[in-house]
């Protein structure tokens, strides 16, 4: 009977910390089901709407997700077949300089983000090291009426999470749709709108998933400093039981920051495809604007570019807001006072343990870090390109020093649609 009773009692608490452990993760649900749809993140449909991971053909989405992506490849073969053709019209003319096929270039460059799904799916279940890190945290956090109250998850995090779901129903099919058949000279095809729908649905899938996971570490390290702000100071001083549990906290949302990067291929690649989509995007603004193209071609254009650095800018803005939460929380045990604890001693030595172990920025991989200075290096790497093309455009617009060329402000380029 006792041997009963506590194996109930160990299982209601298991119950019980993995309940609190998806309310963590509860600002996540929009986003989440959005991706199943899209065939992002197979999952169990046993356990409706308790989706789960998993690859079984026969007890999850992944049939779908299979048939689904198979449409892409079909839409990715179409749009490169036919910007070959496009790009073998132009055959005796540089690409680099014409504003009318380079877009042809650009589509094969764009597509190439469908093959994210293959790191995508092979990352996948390390999600599993995140959840256990957020079971630590949340076995931490003891008190029902504490951080994960009735008012989690933050509302702000909620909206996002809203905003991201709108952007990859309606934005994410609505810029292709509207680069495809306005601001193409050689007019677009409804098979191609699969291709680049779906690449920008996984890039943008993998940005908003961290942005996601570092807003909600930094609630929960807000929230944590706030709230030992208030018992550091209260009558009964802290103990040492007390002390030791936001240590724990504090060391796992160190943990978090970094484990939250379970995916570094992905994300690598992602922003390797970001930043190359990125260059390419800038000089056809470019090229438009040198080669005489209509304003509204050069407006339209310049609207779609801006979201690619949106993504970068956001992603990384993300990451460094949540280690800035972490240090902030570790800086709030300066505000231990000698009656703010039992023990005085053991709060100074944690205190000195979270000055020592400030939270370096989010490394992806151990190759290059996630935070506002990538930005910059993003930034200045494709200005370098940047240059670099319009050097290689202004050769072969010129190649024997003329003064222009049949693809100049003539009127020439706009004629080969």
């Amino acid at each position: 009977m006792t041997t009963t009773r506590v194996g109930s009692s160990s299982s209601s608490t298991a119950a019980a910390l993995q309940a609190r452990t998806v309310r963590l993760f509860l600002a996540l649900t929009p986003l989440y089901y959005t991706l199943i749809a899209y065939g992002v993140v197979p999952t169990t449909i046993r356990r409706w709407p308790r989706a789960a991971l998993s690859f079984a053909p026969l007890r999850s989405t992944l049939m779908w997700a299979v048939l689904l992506h198979a449409a892409v490849a079909a839409s990715m073969w179409r749009v490169y077949t036919a910007s070959l053709v496009v790009l073998e019209d132009g055959a005796g003319r540089p690409i680099i300089v014409s504003y009318s096929t380079f877009p042809a270039l650009l589509a094969i460059a764009h597509v190439a983000g469908c093959g994210l799904l293959l790191p995508i799916w092979w990352e996948a279940p390390r999600y599993k090291e995140l959840l256990a890190l957020a079971r630590t945290l949340v076995g931490c956090l003891d008190d029902d009426d504490g951080v994960l109250s009735v008012d989690w998850p933050r509302r702000r995090t909620v909206i996002v999470s809203w905003i991201w779901s709108l952007a990859l129903v309606l934005a994410c099919p609505g810029v292709v749709i509207f680069w495809q058949f306005r601001l193409t000279e050689y007019g677009g095809e409804a098979i191609r709108v699969p291709a680049h729908w779906i690449s920008n649905v996984l890039i943008a899938a993998i940005v908003s998933s961290l942005c996601l996971v570092y807003h909600i570490i930094r609630d929960v390290a807000e929230a944590l400093a706030q709230r030992f702000a208030q018992e550091a100071g209260r009558a009964p001083p802290l103990s040492c039981v007390e002390l030791l549990q936001y240590r724990r906290a504090w060391l796992t949302l160190r943990d978090m920051l970094q484990g939250a990067m379970f995916a570094p291929v992905s994300v690598t690649l992602c922003c390797t495809h970001l930043v190359v989509n990125n260059v390419l995007c800038m000089y056809h603004v470019l090229n438009s604007i040198l080669g005489g193209a209509p304003p509204q071609l050069t407006l339209g254009v310049t609207f779609s570019t801006s979201q690619i650095t949106l993504l970068l800018v956001v992603m990384c803005l993300a990451a460094d807001g949540a280690v800035d939460a972490v240090a902030k929380f570790a800086r709030s045990f300066e505000s231990l006072e000698p009656n703010s604890a039992n023990n005085f001693a053991f709060a100074r030595e944690v205190f000195r343990e979270a000055l020592s172990h400030s939270p370096s920025p989010v490394c992806v991989g151990g190759f290059w870090y996630l935070n506002r200075r990538t930005v910059l290096s993003m930034c200045l790497m494709i200005l370098t390109y940047l240059i670099v093309l319009v050097e290689f455009r202004q050769q072969d617009s010129c190649p024997h020093g003329g003064n222009a060329t049949r693809l100049g402000a003539g009127g020439g380029d706009g004629d080969d649609a």
